[in-house]
């Protein structure tokens, strides 16, 4: 007989079933299916091929099969959410019978995927920025403030805790000089609730600092660069729910809805958030002693410093129309409470004054792509408004204690009273189109138009017989803004340059009045143009090493703020002249399949008509700070000396000068360091995660920086003792060399991650940390976070 090769092939494909007819060696096996983080996959199915026989998991993630004699076996397995497995086993009775086999989510693979996909891109472009990955960090308690302080080069500081007034500091320039955004679209039309240190996490996908040079798309007269927070698009179906309870009877709730998919041309959703806090933590403060009539330094509790914000956003959209990829109706809420407590610089009390507002958003977004997908079109109209009001009519005086002091005073703990209400109207429109040439060059035209109108009244407020009017805030205060620019995008050499050059045209207008300390009022009007310039250029050298260099003639108008103040404790200045800077930045990036990433930027700024809060008391001013020059660098490492651990250290040195001092009676500050302003921090950080766990510890350094301006020659060394100025001089001023401020948490998820449970502790060393001007941050706190998502 002969024995043909397909007889062979059909006898071999037997052999699996003759062994299961020889019960005498056969046994039962165990398969164990879990998912990437060691979790039991409930209701999977595995089936054994050949011969056909099928078991599900139960809700331990095992599927049991009996007397199953020992052979070769090939397995599919299958599960709702995961990718479906093929797997070849070689079982034998004599060992273990328990096999584990791990399945991937598609789900967690695609967010993945797209979130690294976006930072990837951004960090490969030609313009220097830092991408934070915010959905890796969901599950933790950090606030957003937090997070943009562990990053190199960047330093946000408040007026107290959550709530009070966040100022941003970037690679040697602050304030207003830094623009930020929400989804491309400026922050400020989203009202107090979208504020830094109100957003909760949860809401945001990603952000982009940008440092330097920013996108044209951007529309931004941004001075030193910008920062855009990004909120999650989802892709299909979901409900995100945050919760999160913390010391100082703080809360904070998020809420993310989303319903639509890739197949419905119809989509809606919600992004919500709610905060609140006593924000009643220890500070020292200068208690008054009436038997003695001295101030002493006492420690006691915050007792006026609470805040409440809301934030709410419904969205309707459609998608893949004849005339529109995507149009999208935006509707938006938000309200805003926030006590006051003291002065700029805490010497003066205050237990009654507050402020409040309320706003409305509407906004209309257009997207359509045309000739072949070569003209992309981006269009949105805004409108907003905001009813503030700024209440101190308070006839009583309180202690630092919170005691009373005196009951029969004239009306105003601040000033001499305000009963404030103001009106803003905003409008807003921004058009967007970018063309591509070909593969190698595109152009890129965008236009932002601002218009805003502020109204109101105050009885108590500055007069003004000007006119025949009395009350100058019923004279409307007009404020409009004109940002045009033109970008050209070039790729050489395969894609591995990259060149962006662009000219920029900005154009203010403003009119109304300013009052000084004492209510005395004048007119008030500015209208200037100018024009700016950049050009970007990245090239890829190596597979590991990217190069970057950028300059930027840039321009930064006076903003409605600076110009307007904020009706509370910052005054207004129509006298403002426009930042002019140039900018420079040269950075390297090294990044490997192993364990390293490293990148380290210099920049260099020449800034004319610098701006710079002014405090005074009891109010704030803006004011032009002559010139200043700054010189720095930034170095940023992560280290992952295996998979489960993460390792990061950075650091940031910024030398921030005046200079061309043009007062002879200030010239003994020629090249002294601008005041209130850290020149050296850092941040060393550690992420361990195993199967569902967590756990995370950070430290962050800031030097001790000036208070007051002083001259270079008496500047103390940089680590040695102050010994020819008074460290009232110097924060802190406790003959430290710096602030160290701990935290650590951890983070626990199950129920294939819809679930996570968190618990930070911050500044667990319990130290006095002080912030913008000398104001103190709370001590030792403690945060816990729940969080539950649920996803088609």
């Amino acid at each position: 007989m002969v024995i043909t090769a397909s007889i062979l092939r059909r006898a071999f494909a037997l052999l699996p079933l003759l062994a299961f007819s020889l019960s005498a060696i056969a046994c039962d096996w165990k398969i164990r299916v879990v998912d990437e983080n060691m979790v039991p996959v409930r209701n999977a199915s595995v089936l054994v091929n050949t011969p056909k026989t099928q078991a599900v998991t139960d809700k331990n993630g095992i599927a049991i099969f009996k007397n199953i004699p020992p052979a070769q076996y090939h397995l599919t397995i299958t599960a709702l959410q995961f990718e479906t497995k093929q797997y070849t086993l070689h079982f034998n009775c004599e060992k273990d019978s328990t096999y584990t086999i791990y399945l991937y989510s598609r789900q967690l693979k695609a967010v993945t995927v797209t979130s690294q996909t976006a930072v990837k891109k951004l960090q490969a472009s030609s313009f220097t920025v830092e991408a934070i990955d915010v959905s890796a960090v969901h599950g933790q308690s950090s606030d957003v403030i937090g997070l943009l302080n562990r990053a190199p080069g960047i330093r946000l500081r408040t007026d107290g805790n959550i709530g009070s007034q966040v100022n941003i500091n970037l690679n040697g320039l602050q304030g207003e000089a830094i623009r930020m955004f929400k989804d491309g679209i400026p922050l400020d039309i989203f009202g107090h609730g979208f504020d830094p240190g109100l957003i909760p996490s949860n809401l945001l996908s990603r952000i982009e600092v940008y440092k330097g040079v920013m996108p044209v798309s951007l529309g931004a007269d941004a001075l030193g660069g910008g920062i855009n927070f990004v909120t999650a698009h989802p892709k299909k179906s979901l409900l995100d729910v945050s919760y999160e309870y913390g010391s100082f009877n703080t809360h904070r709730t998020s809420i993310t809805g989303y319903l639509g998919n890739d197949s419905t041309k119809r989509y809606a959703g919600i992004n919500a958030s709610h905060t609140y806090t006593d924000n009643s933590y220890y500070v020292t403060a200068p208690v008054f002693n009436a038997e003695t009539g001295q101030q002493v330094p006492t420690r006691v509790k915050r007792f006026h410093d609470g805040a409440n914000a809301f934030y709410g956003e419904f969205y309707l959209g459609w998608k893949r129309l004849p005339w529109a990829d995507d149009i999208r109706l935006t509707l938006i809420g938000s309200s805003f409470y926030k006590a006051i407590q003291h002065d700029a610089r805490m010497h003066q009390v205050y237990g009654q004054a507050f402020g409040e507002d309320l706003g409305v958003t509407s906004m209309f977004r257009y997207q359509k792509a045309l000739l072949q997908q070569r003209l992309h079109l981006d269009a949105a109209l805004i409108y907003s408004f905001f009813d503030t009001r700024f209440v101190d009519t308070a006839t009583t005086r309180y202690n630092w204690d919170g005691s009373i002091l005196n009951r029969r005073m004239p009306k105003g703990e601040i000033n001499t009273g305000n009963d404030q209400q103001l009106n803003y109207h905003f409008y807003s429109v921004r058009a967007n189109a970018g063309y591509k040439i070909n593969e190698q060059h595109s152009l890129q035209l965008n236009q932002v138009l601002t218009r805003r109108q502020r109204k109101g009244t105050d009885p108590l407020g500055a007069l003004s017989h000007t006119d025949g009017v009395t009350d100058v805030l019923t004279i409307p205060a007009i404020y409009s803004k004109s940002v045009t620019g033109l970008n050209f995008r070039s790729f050489f050499a395969q894609h591995k340059i990259e060149n962006n050059v662009a000219v920029k045209y900005y154009r203010l207008y403003t009119t109304g009045y300013t009052t000084d300390n004492f209510g005395v009022s004048v007119n008030g009007k500015m209208n200037t143009s100018s024009w700016g310039a950049l050009d970007a250029i990245s090239y890829q050298f190596h597979n590991n090493w990217l190069a970057k260099a950028s300059y930027e003639y840039a321009v930064r108008l006076p903003s409605e703020y600076e110009v307007f103040g904020d009706a509370q404790l910052v005054k207004e200045n129509m006298q403002l002249q426009p930042e002019k800077s140039h900018n420079v930045n040269l950075q390297v990036q090294y990044s490997d399949a192993g364990p390293w990433q490293v990148q380290t930027n210099l920049f260099l700024r020449h800034v004319k008509n610098l701006i710079f809060i002014e405090p005074d008391i009891p109010f704030s001013r803006y004011t032009n700070y002559d010139n200043a020059k700054v010189k720095g660098i930034e170095f940023d490492v992560l280290y992952t000396p295996f998979k489960l651990l993460t390792l990061g250290l950075n650091g940031t040195y910024q030398d921030i000068r005046r200079v061309d001092i043009p007062d002879p009676s200030l010239q003994y500050l020629e090249r002294s360091r601008v005041p209130n302003i850290p020149f050296l921090f850092g941040n060393a950080s550690a992420r361990f995660h195993y199967k569902q766990l967590e756990v995370y510890y950070y430290i962050n350094y800031v030097h001790r920086f000036f208070l007051l301006p002083i001259p270079r020659d008496l500047e103390p060394p940089l680590f040695g003792k102050p010994e020819k100025i008074s460290t009232t001089s110097i924060i802190p001023n406790d003959n430290r060399t710096g602030q160290w401020e701990h935290a650590a948490g951890a983070v626990y998820r199950l129920l294939n991650r819809r679930i996570s449970i968190s618990a930070e502790c911050r500044n667990i060393g319990d130290v006095n940390l002080y912030d913008n001007f000398k104001v103190q941050r709370p001590g030792r706190n403690f945060h816990v976070k729940l969080g539950w998502q649920l996803q088609q």
